[in-house]
C-alpha cells in the first residue's frame, strides 16, 4: 500500500509542475510588449515608450542556463573595515559562497586598499572531476582569505580593473563579481574603471558587477552619497542589479548565498536590445526602470543605418521594464495613417543557444512602435498608465538624488523643492512606503503641491541612508 501511495504522490507532482514544463517549451523564451501614446498631435515632438520584458515561464533553477562563469569576490580591506568586526564576517562570508560556487566555474578572490592583489585562483574542473576536489579547493581559497588583514585606503579602481582581467584570462562565457566595500573611494580614477567596463560590455561580454555596502552608517554623512553612488555606479555600468546596505554584519553570509544562489538560477544570458529608428526619430532617453532605476543612455551603442544596441546582460526570473523617450525631428504630415517610428528586437542565449536568427522559433518576432498623427490634437500625450509610471519612477529618483546633494551641501530650501517633488509624485501614486522614507526627512504640509520642510531633527545618516538607498525601488 505504501508502494502505492508513494507512486500516486510522484503523479500527482508530475501533474503540477506540467504546466511550467509546458511554458518552459513554448517559444520563445521570453515576452515582450510595448506601451505609448499612439495619436501624436501638431504640437507633440517627442513620444515616451514603455517596454516590458519578461521570461516565458518562471523556471526552476534546475532548468537554469548551463554557460561557463568566472567568479569573483572583490572584498575591500581598507582600515575602516575593522570596525564591527566587518572584515572578520566578510571573510566568513567569501568562504561560505565558494563552496556554493559550481565545480565547473572557476573564481578569484581579490582584496583591495590602495592596491588590489589576488588572493586566491581556482579555475574550473573539467565534468567527471572527483566530487572531493570542489573541496579541495574551496579549503584552499579559505586559507588564504582567513589571512587578510586591514590597510590604509580605498582604490575602487584597482578593484574593478583587476576583477576584469581575471574574467578576461579566464575566458569564460560570462563573469559575475561580487564587490564588498564599507568605505569611500579615496584614491584611483573610478570612471576610467568604469569606461573600461562599459567598453567591456558594448563589445558583448557579459560580466556584472553586484555591490554590498556593509556596516551601519553613524559618522558624518557628508561623503556618504558619493559612496553610494560609487557602487551604484558600478552595478549601472555593468548590470549588477540593486545596491544592498547590509547594516548587520551577521547577515552577509545568507547575503552571499543569495547572489550565488540567483546566478544559478538565470535562464537568459548576454541580452541585447537592437533598436532600428527611422531618419526622422531620435532617441533622446533610455532608462531601466523595473527592477531599479539605471541610466542606460550611455550605453547605447550604434550599429549604423539607424541601428542601436544595448546589452543588458544575463536575467534570470523576473520581470524587466525599459523607458525610452523618442524625439520627432520633423513634422509628420501624413494623417490618420500609421508610421513607423522604431523597431525593437531582442536577442540572447538560451539553453545554450545563440537565439538571433528572424527564422527561428526560438527569436522573438520584432516590436513596432506606429503612431498616427492627428493634426487636431492639441495638449500633452495621453500616456498610457504603465508609461507614465516608468517616467515618474525616474522623475522620483532624480528628485530624491538632487534633494540630497543640496541638503549635504546646506541648501535646505532647494532640498525642500526637490523632496516636495518626490513627495508629490509618491503621492500620487499612493506610494506609503516611499512616503515613509521621506517623512524622516521632511514635514509635509502640502504633499499635493509638494509643499515641504526639511526636518530639524532628522539624523543625517541613517535618515538619508534609507531613503536613498530605496528610492531606486518604489512600488509605481
Amino acid at each position: 500500500m505504501s508502494a502505492l501511495l508513494q507512486k500516486l504522490a510522484s503523479l500527482v507532482s508530475w501533474l503540477m509542475s506540467l504546466p511550467a514544463t509546458l511554458q518552459y517549451l513554448l517559444k520563445p523564451a521570453v515576452v515582450l510588449k510595448a506601451y505609448f501614446d499612439e495619436v501624436v498631435g501638431r504640437d507633440q515632438t517627442e513620444v515616451s515608450v514603455c517596454l516590458d520584458l519578461w521570461p516565458r515561464g518562471f523556471l526552476g533553477p534546475h532548468r537554469a542556463l548551463r554557460v561557463r562563469r568566472h567568479f569573483t569576490i572583490i572584498i575591500d580591506v581598507s582600515s575602516s573595515m575593522r570596525d564591527e568586526g566587518r572584515l572578520e564576517c566578510a571573510k566568513c562570508a567569501a568562504c561560505a559562497a565558494i563552496r556554493l560556487i559550481d565545480p565547473l566555474d572557476g573564481f578569484s578572490v581579490i582584496a583591495f586598499a590602495a592596491t588590489a592583489w589576488v588572493v586566491h585562483r581556482e579555475p574550473g574542473l573539467p565534468p567527471g572531476s572527483p566530487t572531493n576536489l570542489q573541496e579541495v579547493r574551496a579549503a584552499a581559497a579559505a586559507q588564504e582569505i582567513m589571512r587578510l588583514t586591514t590597510s590604509s585606503n580605498t582604490n575602487y579602481q584597482a578593484a574593478l580593473e583587476l576583477a576584469h582581467e581575471e574574467f578576461r584570462q579566464s575566458c569564460a562565457e560570462e563573469g559575475q563579481a561580487l564587490l564588498l566595500s564599507d568605505g569611500e573611494h579615496n584614491t584611483g580614477d573610478l570612471q576610467e574603471a568604469l569606461a573600461l567596463l562599459r567598453k567591456s560590455r558594448q563589445e558583448g561580454q557579459v560580466f556584472a558587477i553586484a555591490c554590498r555596502r556593509v556596516g551601519s552608517e553613524r559618522r558624518q554623512w557628508c561623503g556618504r552619497r558619493q559612496r553610494v553612488n560609487c557602487l551604484k555606479q558600478i552595478c549601472d555600468t555593468t548590470f549588477g542589479g540593486v545596491v544592498k546596505v547590509i547594516s548587520q554584519v551577521t547577515n552577509l553570509e545568507a547575503e552571499f548565498r543569495q547572489w550565488v544562489e540567483a546566478i544559478y538560477a538565470c535562464t537568459i544570458s548576454d541580452l541585447r536590445m537592437v533598436i532600428e529608428l527611422e531618419d526622422y526619430v531620435r532617441l533622446d532617453r533610455l532608462h531601466q526602470v523595473v527592477p531599479s532605476v539605471a541610466s542606460l543612455t550611455d550605453q547605447i551603442r550604434p550599429l549604423g543605418d539607424g541601428r542601436y544596441v544595448v546589452y543588458l546582460g544575463s536575467t534570470a526570473n523576473v520581470e524587466r521594464r525599459f523607458y525610452l523617450r523618442l524625439s520627432l525631428t520633423k513634422t509628420i504630415g501624413v494623417i490618420n495613417q500609421p508610421v513607423r517610428l522604431a523597431q525593437v528586437s531582442v536577442e540572447y542565449t538560451h539553453k545554450d543557444a545563440e537565439c538571433v536568427d528572424p527564422k527561428s522559433e526560438d527569436v522573438l518576432d520584432p516590436m513596432n512602435v506606429y503612431i498616427w498623427y492627428n493634426p487636431e490634437k492639441i495638449g500633452p500625450a495621453n500616456l498610457p498608465r504603465l508609461v507614465e509610471a516608468a517616467a515618474d519612477r525616474i522623475a522620483y529618483f532624480d528628485a530624491v538624488g538632487l534633494g540630497l546633494e543640496a541638503w549635504v551641501a546646506g541648501r535646505r530650501d532647494e532640498a525642500s523643492e526637490h523632496l516636495g517633488t518626490a513627495a508629490q509624485l509618491a503621492l500620487k501614486w499612493n506610494d506609503v512606503a516611499s512616503l515613509e522614507y521621506l517623512s524622516k526627512v521632511v514635514q509635509t504640509h502640502d504633499a499635493d503641491q509638494g509643499i515641504v520642510q526639511m526636518r530639524t531633527d532628522a539624523e543625517i545618516g541613517d535618515a538619508g541612508m534609507e531613503l536613498e538607498s530605496q528610492s531606486d525601488q518604489t512600488s509605481f
